[in-house]
């Protein structure tokens, strides 16, 4: 198989992937931050080892990623 006798399929799925990449993302950015909120509410100021876990078990949400954002919203 030639990838350029295929190419119209290979650009459909790396577009696809993107897709669903950019969802999880939204998604995942969205989860972090009503977590990180609710957390602060309750007195807390950081993001727990289970709330990370989710992201990333759950979501797909990358880890470090998740760091990231964590010690953004704590400064």
């Amino acid at each position: 198989m030639i990838i350029q006798e295929h190419q119209e399929h290979v650009m459909a799925i790396l577009a696809e992937e993107e897709d669903s990449f950019s969802s999880m993302l939204t998604r995942g950015i969205k989860e972090l931050n009503e977590r990180a909120a609710a957390i602060k509410a309750e007195g807390g100021s950081a993001v727990d080892g289970a709330t990370a876990f989710f992201l990333y078990d759950t979501m797909g949400f990358p880890l470090d990623l998740t760091t990231l954002m964590a010690k953004e919203q704590a400064s």
